[in-house]
């Protein structure tokens, strides 16, 4: 072989030596793309089957399906105030294929117990799905049809109204503590184990207040069984225009939102999360899904991660200092 052969061979590989390393890049910045998801894929629900984070977790799961071409399942691990599920997704290998449906719970446990690790740096976020302003909800046999009248009896009497809550820590009280605090006055907790009891025992009269969402309390409400006071939201509900927010009423503290979003392990590259966000954001965007959380007096989501991660740090320290003025601990 001549030197000129020899020196257009070195040339050559020269050449291709480098075109291989950006054909790999682009090979490599493609593929967490391209082998997303590989398998089935797991959404963790902190809650149990047929509570509002299931229900909607079951239908986003449906939709990312038929777009991933990949079967998404729902795994119900209630308990704790979604410290069970957090839990074991916390374990999961950061590759997408486990995700979980937080809630509030997710931002207020570690200020309730201890944890082995800080929720908000074992997770990254991926999108809110939607929120639910929290509504305060009375017996209709109670002295009072106002707020206003409500604050005036409670200085009156400390203590002799009951507030119902779905457990210790969890957003009903919280927003009780909060309202509390706000308008000076006190109240008596009455911690349930479920919901379903709770509403019962309030249309009974057995206790006289309670917090909850407009999809619980619809039904009620327009049959005349309860009573709506105020809503903890900075502005009124489409589907209850005439109720008054806390705002409105001189306590603009009085803001709470049991939202849900989307989170998956963090470590979890970028294109996997991105991907994620943008298959989601299209669920949430199609008419059947927003017509299901607006008809429930929710509001759609569908934020980017970055958005979604910035509101989580700022619900962390807001409920972080409610819990810690109100003493609350989870045995």
């Amino acid at each position: 072989m001549t030197t000129q052969m020899l020196t257009r061979r070195a040339v050559t590989v020269a050449a291709l030596g480098a075109v291989i390393p950006s054909v790999v890049r682009a090979q490599a910045s493609t593929r967490a793309d391209e082998v997303f998801p590989s398998r089935p894929v797991r959404l963790v629900v902190p809650t149990p089957p047929a509570t509002a984070l299931d229900t909607r977790g079951r239908q986003l799961a449906e939709k990312l399906s038929e777009e991933w071409q990949q079967n998404v399942f729902v795994d119900n691990r209630p308990g704790a105030s979604e410290k069970l599920a957090l839990d074991f997704v916390v374990q999961a290998p950061p590759d997408g294929h486990t995700m979980m449906m937080g809630g509030f719970g997710m931002v207020t446990v570690a200020h309730l117990t201890k944890l082995p690790y800080d929720p908000l740096r074992a997770f990254v976020a991926i999108t809110k799905v939607s929120a639910g302003p929290q509504i305060l909800l009375a017996y209709p046999g109670v002295p009072f049809n106002s707020i206003a009248e409500l604050v005036a009896y409670a200085r009156a009497n400390p203590r002799k109204l009951n507030v119902a809550t779905g457990g210790v820590g969890n957003i009903q009280h919280l927003a009780s503590e909060l309202f509390s605090k706000a308008a000076g006055i006190a109240f008596t907790h009455v911690p349930y184990k479920g919901g379903s009891q709770l509403m019962t025992d309030l249309i009974g009269g057995e206790v006289q207040l309670t917090f909850n969402v407009a999809s619980v309390a619809l039904p009620h409400l327009k049959s005349g069984r309860i009573q709506a006071l105020a809503v903890a939201a900075p502005g009124r509900l489409a589907v209850l225009p005439d109720l008054p927010t806390f705002s409105e009423l001189g306590h603009p503290s009085v803001d709470v939102n049991g939202w849900m979003g989307i989170f998956a392990r963090a470590g979890t590259s970028g294109e996997i999360v991105a991907k994620m966000n943008k298959s989601l954001v299209r669920a949430l965007n199609l008419p059947d899904i927003r017509q299901a959380i607006i008809e429930t007096g929710g509001v759609v989501g569908g934020d980017s991660p970055e958005q979604f991660g910035a509101f989580v740090q700022s619900e962390s320290a807001k409920w972080g200092k409610v819990i810690a003025d109100a003493g609350i601990r989870l045995e």
